[in-house]
Parts: C-alpha cells; sequence; structure tokens
C-alpha cells in the first residue's frame, strides 16, 4: 500500500481466493477457503470501506501479516454482500479471476433448477414403484446439487418424500449420504417410517429412541428420533463428544433432516443450539418446514447458521443487515426485512431454499372455505371477563378465589380461557425463587386456572356435530388450550358421539391408533391440542375443520388447518372458527395476520397474507 493515490479518485476493493491453511502456491482443492481484501486508494477511503466491511454478517478478520489487509470466508453470502457494499458506497470491486470464475459457477449452480446446466438426475427414476410428482423431482435436483437446502415447500405438499429422494440422488451421484439422522417430532415418526418403507423399501430404517437406542447397529442407512431426544443425547460436559456423536461412526451422521425446523426459531433453546452444533458437522443438511418462521424473520437466523454457518455465525449480525428491526421501551421487535436489503437476501437464499404452495401442486385445489361462528360470553362471565380485561383481576363466578395477574402475557392467556368457558381458581402461596423478581425470598400466589362447563363454545361446537351428523365425515377440533379440547371431547362422548384425542398427554401407541381409526371412518370427532396434533399428520377423512380458539402463532393455525387437505384430489376443505363476541380473540387475529405477512414477505409468496381467514372480518363485534 506504499502507491500515492489521488485522494479523489474511486477506491477499489480487489479480491483474492486465499486458502485457510498455508500453501505456497495457494492452488488446492480442499476448503475451506477465504477471501483476501485489499483496498486501493488513499488512507480516508481505506478506513471507510473498513468500516462498511463491518457491516458483513461475517465479521471481517485481519491477515496477522502486516500487510493491513483483511479476510473473509469464500461464501455466496459474502460475495453477494461485498458487491451490493462497494456499489452503495460507489467505490470499484475488482474479483481476481479464480474469484470471478467461483462466482460464475455459483451462479450456475444456484440458478439451475431444472438440470439442463448439470446434466440433469443421475437417479434412475423408473427404479421407483412409485411416481412422484414433478415439484418432488425438481426439489431432489436442486436439494442434492446445493448439498444445504431448506425445503420450505408448504403443508401436505409431499416434502417428506422430496426429502427421500433428495437422499437417492445424492447416492447416485456417488455422494454417498448415509447415516441418515431424521429430527422430527415424536407423533410423525411412525408415519416417517411408514413414508421410508413404502419410498424406499430397501433402506434399513431404526427408531433412535427410548432406553436402549445407545445400543443400536450401525447397519442401518437412516435413524429416527425425537426432538427431545435429540437434544437430550446432544447434550455433554466441556471437552467431551455428545453421546449422540459417539454413536454414529466417524462421530456424526453423513447427512441431517431437520424435520418441522420452525422449531429452531428460537436461537437460545437448547435444541436450536443441539441443531447448530449438529449441523456444523454434518456433510448435507435439509430443514423442513411449511412455516419456517413463528413469530418473525428475526428467528430464521438458525436455519441461516444451519445453511451457511461460516456467512451467518452471529444472530445480531444477521438482523442488522436484513431485518427492519426497531427498539420499544422492554425489547427489540421486527416489523419483517430491511426494504433497503430485501432483493440481496432473496439473492443470498437462491439456491438455499424454495418454496411449493398446494395451489402449485394442483391448479385445481378449490381454496379453504372459511366460516366465523360468533358466540356471546354469558352475562355473569362476561362481567368477569371484562374484569380481567380493565383491571387484570377477575371475579368469577361460582368461584370464591378472585383472579389476579401481573403480567401483560399473562392477561391475555387469562383473557382467552375466559372468552371459551367458565374458570376455577385455586391459589397457592409459593417462595419467589428468582433472584431478579422483585418479591425474591417473599411468598407470593400462585394461582391455578381450570376451564370448565359451561362453555358457549363447546355448545357452538355441539351445535356444528349435530349439522354434520349425517354426512359421514368427521371432524377435527382445535385449541391451543389441552383443556378445552379435553371438555369438548367429553360432551361429544356424553352425547353419544366416537371421540380421539391428541393433546400430547397419549402415548405413541395410543397416538397410532386414533389417528388410524379416524382416518378410517371409526371416529366422530378428533379434539387436538394445537401444539400436540398440529404438525406433520395426515387426518384428511373429513373434510372440516373447527378452531375452538386460535394460537398467537400464525404457523400453529396454518399447520392445524393443513391436517385436513387432500390436494391431489382436489378436495374442499372448511374451516369454522369459533369466535366470542368483543373479545381478545379479535387481536388474535390481527397478529396472526401481521406474521403470515412477515412470513409471506420470507418466502416471497404473497397468496399467505392474502388467504388469512379467507377475508372474514379480524374484528368480531
Amino acid at each position: 500500500m506504499s502507491a500515492v493515490y489521488d485522494r479523489y479518485a474511486q477506491a477499489v476493493l480487489t479480491a483474492k481466493i486465499e486458502c485457510e491453511s498455508y500453501h505456497p502456491t495457494q492452488n488446492c482443492n480442499h476448503g475451506p477457503k477465504n477471501i483476501r481484501l485489499r483496498v486501493d486508494g488513499a488512507d480516508w477511503q481505506i478506513a471507510e470501506i473498513g468500516t462498511a466491511l463491518h457491516r458483513l454478517t461475517a465479521l471481517p478478520k485481519d491477515t496477522k501479516d502486516g500487510s493491513g489487509e483483511k479476510k473473509v470466508p469464500l461464501t455466496w453470502a459474502v460475495v453477494t454482500q461485498l458487491s451490493r457494499l462497494m456499489q452503495d458506497h460507489n467505490y470499484g470491486w475488482r474479483p481476481s479471476p479464480p474469484l470471478n470464475e467461483w462466482m460464475r459457477q455459483e451462479v450456475l449452480r444456484r440458478y439451475d433448477e431444472t438440470g439442463h446446466l448439470h446434466g440433469g438426475l443421475k437417479f434412475d427414476l423408473s427404479k421407483l414403484g412409485w411416481t412422484p410428482m414433478p415439484h418432488q423431482v425438481a426439489g431432489m435436483y436442486v436439494g442434492a446439487l446445493n448439498k444445504r437446502f431448506f425445503f420450505c415447500d408448504d403443508m401436505r405438499t409431499g416434502k417428506t418424500r422430496t426429502a427421500l429422494l433428495t437422499l437417492a440422488e445424492l447416492e447416485a451421484r456417488g455422494e454417498n449420504p448415509f447415516p441418515v439422522l431424521v429430527v422430527a417430532p415424536a407423533s410423525v415418526i411412525g408415519s416417517w417410517r411408514e413414508e421410508l418403507e413404502k419410498a424406499f423399501p430397501d433402506w434399513p430404517v431404526a427408531e433412535y429412541m427410548g432406553g436402549k437406542r445407545k445400543n443400536l447397529s450401525s447397519r442401518y442407512k437412516v435413524y429416527l428420533t425425537s426432538w427431545p431426544t435429540f437434544t437430550r443425547d446432544m447434550k455433554h460436559e466441556e471437552h467431551q463428544l455428545p453421546p449422540l456423536l459417539k454413536f454414529f461412526p466417524g462421530y456424526a451422521p453423513k447427512t441431517v433432516i431437520y424435520d418441522e425446523a420452525h422449531a429452531l426459531c428460537n436461537t437460545s433453546t437448547r435444541q436450536s443450539i443441539a441443531a447448530k452444533q449438529l449441523a456444523r458437522v454434518t456433510e448435507f443438511a435439509f430443514p423442513m418446514s411449511g412455516t419456517p418462521i413463528t413469530r418473525d424473520v428475526g428467528g430464521f437466523w438458525t436455519a441461516m447458521n444451519v445453511l451457511d454457518i461460516r456467512s451467518f455465525p452471529d444472530p445480531d449480525r444477521y438482523k442488522d443487515m436484513y431485518t427492519d428491526r426497531y427498539h420499544t421501551e422492554y425489547k427489540d421487535e421486527i416489523d419483517g426485512l430491511r426494504p433497503e436489503t430485501r432483493e440481496e437476501f432473496y439473492t443470498v437464499l437462491q439456491g438455499s431454499m424454495r418454496r411449493i404452495s398446494k395451489r402449485d401442486v394442483n391448479k385445481d385445489l378449490p381454496p379453504v372455505a372459511y366460516s366465523t361462528r360468533v358466540v356471546q360470553i354469558p352475562a355473569a362471565y362476561r362481567a368477569a371477563y371484562d374484569e380481567m380485561e380493565q383491571d387484570m383481576i377477575a371475579h368469577i363466578p361460582d368461584t370464591s378465589e378472585p383472579l389476579e395477574v401481573m403480567t401483560t402475557l399473562a392477561q391475555l392467556t387469562r383473557l382467552t380461557q375466559l372468552a371459551s368457558s367458565a374458570c376455577d381458581v385455586s391459589v397457592e402461596m409459593v417462595l419467589e425463587e428468582r433472584e431478579n423478581h422483585p418479591m425474591y425470598g417473599e411468598e407470593v400466589p400462585r394461582y391455578h386456572v381450570t376451564m370448565r362447563e359451561p362453555s358457549w363454545k363447546i355448545d357452538e361446537l355441539m351445535a356444528i356435530m349435530d349439522e354434520n351428523r349425517d354426512t359421514g365425515n368427521p371432524l377435527l377440533t382445535f385449541s391451543p388450550h389441552t383443556q378445552l379440547v379435553k371438555l369438548a371431547g367429553a360432551r361429544a362422548e356424553k352425547e353419544g358421539y366416537r371421540v380421539g384425542y391428541f393433546t400430547g398427554e397419549q402415548s405413541r401407541k395410543q397416538k397410532d391408533k386414533y389417528r388410524i381409526m379416524y382416518q378410517n371412518g371409526e371416529l366422530d370427532l378428533l379434539c387436538l391440542n394445537l401444539t400436540a396434533g398440529g404438525v406433520g399428520l395426515t387426518l384428511n377423512k373429513g373434510d372440516t375443520v373447527v378452531m375452538l380458539e386460535r394460537s398467537f402463532a400464525y404457523w400453529q393455525n396454518h399447520q392445524g388447518e393443513s391436517r385436513a387437505d387432500d390436494i391431489m384430489n382436489a378436495k374442499q376443505v372448511y374451516v369454522i372458527d369459533i369466535v366470542a363476541a368483543n373479545t381478545v380473540e379479535s387481536r388474535v387475529r390481527q397478529v396472526i395476520k401481521d406474521k403470515a405477512r412477515q412470513l409471506s414477505e420470507l418466502v416471497r409468496d404473497p397468496r399467505i397474507v392474502e388467504e388469512i381467514l379467507g377475508g372474514q372480518p379480524i374484528h368480531i363485534r
């Protein structure tokens, strides 16, 4: 940097590929590799570009050779960010010829969605005993070509088989993907096994679950495990390998598939941390979810880290670069993607994620038919609801204890309960042990709320059941509150209906039994908690879903509604919302719409927000 530059000439950022390890020629074929950066310009321009480089999602590091130059990871995301940053600052960007060739190859690979540029499929589809759908064939191609890929295809579009086909394509390319670890909700492990046995019956499969799981043979190609088991077996002491990694030859599976990967959106949970740790040591990684975010686009950072840890090592740098983040009195909020970098974000994700909607799979699929049944809270219980809404305390009829809450979140939870049924309240005095709590060390009341009859919402559900009695179609009914769906089931049983349950309290054997009974037409009503029964299950014997309540989480509601879909047969699905007038449920519906907007923006599918609640009113009065 000893040359003298015109202080007002355009500065240029030159870049070349450099191996992470030292080689005299730098002509090596192994990774990882970096980009070595040098600024040709005046001192003030060097300083300005240095400041700009600190906005990258991967923090630049010194080369430590006294040159003052920097190095950053050689990744598609970093190259995309560098190009845009130099353009924004009106500086030159001069990649070396090898780096230009690397970028050209990346563009060809990431934008090749049909196989025309890379020789097409290697796997012989005629070997299958079934015919995959066109979007599944396209998915197996892009998944195998890019090696780490997020399948955001909509619910009920066959993501499981798309992922399995991707493994077959990798094997056909000579890139052995086995052993494979599939991490999924416990409720769908049986469904995964069934799909494997139907699609690829020659692949040995085992369930890595239960007390004897660590004694399993290593001969299997595919291992199925639940999120809780996975999280537990990735826990380890410092300087020791997790038990899960010790189980596999080579101390890691070759491939990990994260089913219902929206479970990773809370970046600080143990399962998110475990997912990131495992993805670092696997060659192939395939997250899957039709609803990849649960709250806002900030939660997508874990998925970005799983797909490309070198580009996205830090959640705050990701959020600063790509999310529209603002500060409130208590915490940061995110209102979608940053308008200034939205298109760059989509470019970064090219070749790493795709979205296929139900309507893309079958153009003849009719839109979901939504309707709203409005119920009124009886006068005696309405007074308790209004008191809670205004004063965060409620005197509930037929109970001796008043119900108090201390936080807005607790108030919202209690309001949704009081909008649905009568409640019993009991109080227990407990010692407050949270050191950051203002009542630390003192006895505080803990309120236990039990929903009970009468329930005006269950009254309406029984009216729907009566209307549906002679159709031969069983109903699904959902609520985020287990107590409410159990009350609904008890009432239905009392009235002579055949009832099953998915509340999180059933064993896997019981869940499988209820699922099969429902699909065989042996149940009239299946009562499901949105968390326990809303994901991954095929429950399309009937055509009607009744939402006793909706969750604040858009993804839970959408997952629940989709259980009844039969996309290939273009079945009409009906969703009935039972909503209490003039209650917090209108606020819930508004929050759902706001979260749907962020998902719509992330996956570039405006239909998501356009079709929310089928155009039914948000505010129910």
